[in-house]
């Protein structure tokens, strides 16, 4: 496993070094008067920088989903440049980020891989969450709490599991949040990893306890994607 994460830190190293490397030769190029201006000036903006970035996220993480939304603006600013007509950026954004939601709730288990599959348990155990301009709260208390999905747009939700206890083996909840997030309240000594992609948005542990990293048979996995939104785990 070693091995593995330190090829894995090695690639990513290498294909910024290149990134860097060819960078700093068209920036001496262009210097120097070797390359055209007008060549330049589709390079040199920061609309290339979002197209570099998610070029690099695309090659290097095992979720495609940031580097694709980061290559859509990217390439989406750049039409007016080769193609006869004008647009204001907000015309095209809030559409293009309407279109680009839609698909991915529609291919979100091809993108983010489905959540272990689990046999029927009992719906304490197991939370599906959506949400869509609106909010909710929800007092969980199961004895074997297995995970689930959580899904908010342009809303939030918050799970209340102080009184739950997690069930043996490694349980996900799959959170999808555009414009929105999830607050989830839980036992302190439970053992958390966070998985969350995240753009322009983030996905924080506040819990300050030590007892979360004792040994234990059970651990809760967060995995998913956050856009313009966020989420914190509590135990409080």
């Amino acid at each position: 496993m070693e091995e593995y994460m330190d090829n894995k830190h090695s690639v990513k190293r290498l294909l910024i070094g290149i990134v860097i490397l060819l960078f700093g030769a068209l920036l001496l190029a262009k210097n120097l008067g070797l390359i055209d201006y007008q060549i330049t000036r589709y390079i040199f903006n920061w609309r290339m920088i979002l197209i570099v970035i998610g070029i690099i996220n695309l090659s290097i993480h095992a979720d495609k989903t940031p580097g694709v939304v980061l290559l859509f603006i990217g390439t989406a600013l750049y039409l007016p440049e080769f193609f006869d007509f004008h647009f204001n950026f907000w015309q095209l954004f809030w559409p293009g980020l309407l279109i680009l939601v839609g698909i991915m709730l529609i291919l979100r288990k091809n993108v983010f891989g489905a959540c272990e599959k689990r046999p029927d348990v009992d719906s304490a155990d197991v939370v599906d969450e959506v949400n869509v301009f609106g909010g909710s709260e929800k007092f969980i208390q199961s004895d074997g709490f297995q995970g689930g999905r959580v899904t908010c747009i342009f809303g939030g939700s918050n799970l209340n599991l102080i009184r739950s206890k997690l069930a043996k083996g490694k349980q996900y909840i799959d959170m999808f949040a555009v414009f929105g997030g999830l607050k989830l309240i839980i036992p302190e000594d439970w053992k958390v990893k966070i998985q969350v992609v995240s753009v322009f948005g983030g996905f924080k542990d506040g819990r300050i306890s030590n007892k979360m990293n004792i040994e234990t048979e059970s651990e809760l996995i967060i995995k998913g994607f956050v856009l313009f939104g966020g989420g914190e785990i509590k135990s409080f």
